[in-house]
């Protein structure tokens, strides 16, 4: 018989190992939401936006376009605001109690006036000649033209890009011009209609302005949510690689979706196949967790030595199943 502080020396290793597993396969969650009828889970990017983030974000039919996917959930940032990142533009919660509304960071005039103050070569005047009937004059003096002022005028620009603040300009090889919420910037290899792109300012900002990176960790999608979920990646793990004919085996399993994020409430089911042929069958008694983690104790009865195999079947719904298969051997 087994050394019974041996035994348990052996399992918390074991545990232990499994751990350093998790927090390794990134499985341990910045922030877990639940999808409910005022959230959206973007699985992209693996974060959510809900309540007036999400009332903003869908008001505008040209969203993604203009604002691209969330790369952060919304949190409360240094200076008390209430904030959510997104890869072209920042959202941010009115703190006046009377005016609890949305508005966009002006990111076009901060990225405007840090290129000015501290790359002013990078900044070349275009001097491209206007044509007063492809402009628009603005009340602060500067003008949109030619593609700029069309997709300014297609995409609800006073709204969501704001006024210009500078005329046309170089920068980086290519004709630019900022705006108060956003820098657009003119290819002209790309198809006609696409020749106008939104800069990634939300992302750029993120970066400079020294937020946490951990704050860009995706939050894994759960089972209220099934419509992001395609494919399940199943791992399993016994904690003694060899037990005796009459023991106890416990297995380990960890389940992640196609983005490698965590499942949540899958029933995990496990079938071990004997030397003999025999089968016993089990399922766990508790669906996998937040951390998409779930254990099966088995009791073991078998009637001869050799290799026992382990099949785990998980079951999120009818159309999302995954498997694998492990191993431990009947020593004694």
């Amino acid at each position: 018989m087994d050394n019974p502080l041996s035994v348990w020396n052996a399992e918390m290793k074991k545990l232990a190992f499994l751990m350093v597993l998790l927090f390794a396969g990134g499985l341990l969650p910045w922030q877990v939401r639940a999808q409910t009828n005022n959230v959206r889970y973007f699985p992209e990017t693996g974060h959510s936006v809900s309540g007036a983030f999400l009332d903003f974000y869908n008001a505008n039919p040209d969203a993604l376009l203009l604002f691209g996917y969330p790369i952060t959930d919304a949190f409360t940032d240094s200076e008390g605001r209430e904030v959510q990142y997104f890869q072209r533009a920042r959202f941010e919660r009115q703190t006046t109690p009377l005016d609890p509304s949305v508005i966009l960071t002006p990111l076009g005039q901060w990225m405007r006036e840090r290129q000015k103050n501290l790359y002013p070569d990078e900044l070349q005047p275009a001097n491209v000649r206007t044509n007063p009937t492809a402009c628009r004059n603005f009340p602060n003096g500067e003008q949109l033209c030619y593609d700029f002022l069309t997709f300014w005028e297609n995409h609800q620009g006073d709204k969501y890009l704001g006024m210009p603040i500078a005329p046309i300009e170089k920068e980086g090889g290519r004709f630019v011009q900022y705006l108060e919420y956003a820098r657009l910037e003119w290819r002209p290899e790309a198809a006609t209609g696409q020749q106008i792109v939104v800069a990634p300012l939300g992302e750029i900002y993120f970066t400079l302005s020294g937020e946490s990176t951990q704050l860009l960790r995706a939050a894994p999608v759960r089972l209220d949510d099934l419509s992001a979920m395609r494919s399940l990646d199943v791992k399993a793990f016994v904690t003694r690689t060899s037990v005796s004919q009459h023991d106890e085996q416990k297995i380990y399993v960890i389940v992640r979706d196609q983005y490698h994020q965590p499942v949540e409430n899958a029933t995990v089911s496990m079938k071990i196949l004997y030397p003999d042929g025999t089968t016993s069958n089990f399922v766990a008694k508790n669906n996998t967790n937040r951390y998409g983690f779930t254990v099966i104790v088995a009791p073991i009865d078998a009637k001869q030595r050799g290799l026992a195999e382990v099949e785990v079947e998980v079951t999120v719904s009818q159309n999302i199943t995954g498997s694998t298969r492990t191993s431990f051997r009947i020593w004694y």
